[in-house]
Formats: structure tokens, sequence, C-alpha cells
């Protein structure tokens, strides 16, 4: 019997994932803002040059992980969407 192994992701079949920008169709909107649902795999707060509250994270979805920056003015609005 072969295993089937599931995507952590898979625990929430009601999201309508093809509203959102999947990673791997990142590079296709680069400059642009996008919308995108995943999880969270790491976080690590920091703080910029002048003293401002900054964090990265590493993200993944279906398609793909990535690592990215979220700098102080948006941490500041969605930050807390990150928790």
């Amino acid at each position: 019997m072969q295993r089937r192994w599931l995507h952590p992701l898979d625990q929430f079949p009601g999201i309508p994932w093809e509203t959102y920008c999947p990673i791997r169709d990142f590079a296709h909107y680069a400059g642009q803002r996008v919308i995108t649902c995943g999880l969270i795999i790491t976080d690590r707060s920091h703080h910029q040059v002048n003293g401002e509250q900054m964090k990265f994270i590493t993200f993944c979805d279906h398609a793909g992980i990535i690592e990215r920056e979220i700098f102080a003015t948006t941490y500041l609005h969605f930050g807390l969407a990150t928790v």
C-alpha cells in the first residue's frame, strides 16, 4: 500500500486557493502587490537601522516556499496578520 502524504494546507479544504497568487507566480508580478495565502513556517523579528521593527518570514503554499522581508511600514499595517 502506497502512503499518500498530505500538505499541511490540505487541512483547510474550504480555502478558495484559485483566488490567491501562488508562490510560483510571484516573479510575474515583480514590484506589484499580490494577495497570497499559505503557511508561515518560520519568522524572526528584526530592527531596521533606524530602530523600527520589521520581520523576516519563510512562507509556503502548495506551489513552493519563499523567504520575504516585511519592512517597518508594511509591518506596522500587516504585522498582526503574520502571527
